[in-house]
């Protein structure tokens, strides 16, 4: 890849061109043997080489001079970029090993949750739990609403008050699965959340950043399975989800960054759910319905 174009660097190599060669044309005809017929410019002419090397020095040193001033300056802005660079290189090796150092404690609070459910609850595992959740979803009355919900999703013109409609339903039947487990839990949900959080206040909420952001959230979504995203997708629709100001933070952050992209449409209760999280592009939509989520993302 060829050098970027620098216009300071090309105005200090301008200058000195533009210097050496009025150097030359000034020695040319300050020295020149035999002046012009014309009697004013032979009285210029003798002038100027009584006084060539004042002219010389005077034309050339502000050319130069300023030729040397505009190196400088790109002297300094090259060490500022330096420093600057060295200073992020410096704060992404921090975070990572703060980032890695969560991640491995995940993996223990994973194992300290299963076991809580082992002692507790009887469930050998969160695999266990999601699927007692799904249990309880299609059983008496939950069975019915999921139905409905259903049928619901799969109509046309669905809008934004009747999906938060949906949602407030799938995420009162998790609530009420918590509710009846003693929210036994939760801290599993927590710790995610914070570690979310840890990787977007690392590197902000522009534009610029959701790549190195998505980078981050791809490495902890790798290291759960298809049940465990299953919670975390019905959790942050849930009460629990929510935040002391009862906005759906974690949810939020879920969806613009994909986290959930990857969940297999097996494991949730409905496929159509999907729907509730409006702009994750998820890998099992087909090309229509990917093409239908990304033009709602661009109206």
């Amino acid at each position: 890849m060829g050098r970027r174009f620098d216009p300071v660097v090309f105005a200090a190599w301008t200058f000195i061109a533009l210097a050496a060669i009025a150097g030359v044309i000034l020695l040319i005809v300050g020295l020149a043997e035999k002046p012009t017929s014309d009697s004013v410019q032979s009285v210029l002419l003798s002038q100027m080489k009584g006084s060539l090397g004042d002219i010389l020095s005077g034309t050339l040193g502000v050319c130069l001079s300023f030729s040397a001033t505009l190196f400088m300056v790109v002297t300094f802005r090259d060490q500022r970029r330096q420093h600057q660079e060295q200073l992020r290189q410096s704060n992404r090796e921090r975070f990572e090993n703060t980032f890695f150092n969560m991640l491995s404690m995940y993996r223990d609070v994973r194992d300290s949750v299963t076991k809580y459910l082992s002692d507790r609850n009887h469930f050998s595992s969160l695999e266990k739990y999601y699927d007692g959740f799904r249990q309880f979803c299609s059983t008496g009355e939950n069975c019915a609403q999921l139905e409905r919900i259903k049928n619901y999703l799969s109509g046309h013109d669905i809008t934004a008050v009747d999906l938060e409609r949906v949602e407030e339903g799938l995420g009162n039947m998790y609530s009420d699965y918590a509710d009846s487990h003693g929210e036994s839990i939760g801290y599993f949900f927590r710790y995610v959340h914070n570690m979310i959080n840890f990787v977007i206040c690392q590197w902000g909420t522009s534009d610029d950043a959701a790549s190195d952001v998505k980078q981050y959230l791809n490495l902890i979504q790798a290291q759960m399975t298809d049940e465990e995203l299953g919670l975390i997708f019905y959790d942050a629709i849930s009460k629990y989800g929510q935040s002391r100001n009862f906005d759906k933070q974690f949810k939020h952050n879920l969806d613009r960054y994909g986290f959930l992209e990857n969940i297999s449409p097996q494991v949730l209760l409905n496929r159509s759910d999907h729907l509730i999280y409006q702009s994750t592009i998820f890998k099992f939509l087909n090309a229509q319905e990917q093409s239908r989520k990304m033009k709602a993302l661009t109206d």
